[in-house]
């Protein structure tokens, strides 16, 4: 499931307006990657936009759409290699979209009713193979208007929290960028949020303008790889390297 439009007759060249249409793979909105230590092609400290790889010390957006998420990956040691066993893109219940050949392993299944299934992931250690709750957000560029999605897992749910408070959602413009933190058994680049005052009425004008498009659209940010993040009191009990924001290659 991606976050596409497609016009009434769900052709593949989607009309956006009198006399323009586009692709559906140019309406797709670009997963933004953080980066850390360890990660490849992007430098430490910066935010990365998957389709051009262009990087930014910090983003200025406006939220439009927050979506719960779920991710429940195999029991065991942390591996590059390894592939997510089951994955929800409403919160609510398995997905039905396979990932390539792989299906989800309860598609289709609320989960809620899963065995795996958990609303206090800080009691719980991901090498047991719990199912984690996270975000898909879609966010718009205050300065460029382009859109981004960007997947927050862990104690980054709070941030998930922020964006969506009422007073904050489609109005306020949040500044998100990546802050050092260290303990004793290791470091790494915190998401951090912060609001910077209400948009200005064009602006809004432009995000309601842009949700009228997305609303009813369900978000998936599956397509590029993006690095959990967390805090310290998390390291140990949900990361089994020791690392915070280690990466999970998702091939998809």
């Amino acid at each position: 499931m991606n976050l596409v439009k497609r016009d009434t007759e769900g052709r593949s060249i989607v009309n956006v307006g009198e006399g323009a249409a586009l692709h559906p793979q140019d309406l797709q909105p670009p997963v933004l990657r953080l980066g850390q230590a360890q990660s490849e092609g992007i430098q430490a400290g910066f935010i990365q936009r998957s389709d051009t790889q262009e990087e930014f010390k910090y983003l200025d957006i406006v939220p439009l759409i927050v979506s719960p998420s779920r991710l429940k990956w195999a029991p065991g040691p942390f591996s590059r290699d390894r592939l997510p066993e089951c994955w929800s893109d409403d919160g609510v219940t398995g997905s039905i979209r396979p990932l390539g050949e792989l299906r989800a392993a309860y598609a289709g299944e609320l989960c809620r009713n899963c065995v795996n299934y958990t609303e206090r992931p800080w009691e719980e250690k991901s090498q047991d193979g719990w199912c984690s709750p996270g975000y898909n957000v879609l966010l718009v560029d205050a300065e460029s208007f382009d859109t981004y999605l960007v997947r927050l897992n862990g104690t980054s749910a709070k941030i998930a929290r922020l964006l969506a408070q009422k007073g904050i959602f489609q109005r306020a413009i949040v500044r998100l960028f990546l802050e050092h933190m260290s303990t004793a058994t290791g470091s790494w680049y915190q998401l951090k949020a912060k609001t910077q005052g209400y948009a200005d009425e064009a602006t809004l004008n432009i995000v309601r303008g842009l949700y009228g498009d997305y609303a009813g659209k369900s978000i998936a940010s599956y397509d590029a790889p993006e690095p959990a993040t967390t805090e310290v009191d998390m390291e140990t009990e949900c990361f089994p390297s020791g690392n915070p924001n280690e990466e999970h290659d998702l091939p998809f």
